[in-house]
């Protein structure tokens, strides 16, 4: 697995760096260059677009809007790529894929319009709930309140998901609804779907890039998620 990340803060590579997983960071104009080459990201199994790889002030990069990048990253996980974005970044997922999530402040199936209208302005803490019985399972395993922990470092807010139709890994016409793992304050907060042989996954929750103290709760939630969604596609739904 060779993930990139082209983030400045929400330092997904430190957490990476801390489980020995192999990757190659990427920023500035080497970053942009890779998601919009179709050939250059088919050598990576995963693309990190943590929060910090869009605009800090105004939610709104130029590069999420961007109608190459947007075909490249959607061609991406239909071809079987795993794509990982987090908070400020959402506008990567939500013009390839405008319809599966429902972010606050925003319409629903047009990313025409009310780009950055998402974002909150100051961090929020909100109370954490591991959705899937698995991470539950684990959480505790792991040393954590399997009932679910505080999720700090909050800018964005999903209202809700929606079922959508989508295809399987053969092109046929399926429905698909984001599956949520972890929800803040009982809306969803870290969710994925699939698009054809891949996987999307979009999480509100920063990884705070691996203190000095260990993991944050919220850490360990996403890691055992990316493991959850490397795994083959049966029928290209998350259950």
């Amino acid at each position: 697995m060779v993930p990139t990340s082209i983030a400045t803060f929400d330092n997904v590579q430190n957490t990476l760096r801390s489980l020995n997983f192999d990757f190659e960071a990427q920023t500035g104009a080497i970053g942009e260059a890779t998601i919009r080459s179709k050939t250059k990201l088919k050598e990576y199994s995963f693309v990190f677009l943590a929060c910090g790889t869009n605009d800090q002030e105004t939610c709104v990069d130029p590069t999420a809007l961007d109608g190459t990048v947007k075909s490249t990253l959607v061609d991406y996980v239909k071809s079987g790529g795993r794509l990982y974005v987090t908070d400020y970044a959402y506008e990567y997922v939500r013009q390839g894929w405008p319809k599966h999530i429902h972010w606050y402040n925003t319409p629903v199936n047009d990313a025409t319009i009310s780009a950055g209208n998402g974002c909150d302005r100051t961090e929020i803490n909100r109370a954490g709930t591991w959705m899937d019985p698995g991470l539950k399972q684990w959480m505790g395993v792991v040393g954590n309140d399997p009932n679910g922990e505080q999720l700090t470092g909050i800018y964005t807010t999903i209202e809700g998901v929606n079922p959508v139709t989508g295809e399987s890994p053969t092109g046929s016409s399926i429905s698909i609804t984001p599956k949520i793992w972890v929800a803040a304050n009982g809306k969803p907060s870290t969710v994925t779907f699939p698009d054809r042989c891949g996987r999307v996954l979009f999480s509100t929750n920063h990884t705070d890039g691996a203190r000095a103290g260990g993991l944050l709760a919220q850490e360990k939630a996403i890691v055992y998620t990316l493991l959850e969604v490397s795994t083959c596609i049966l029928g290209n739904v998350d259950k």
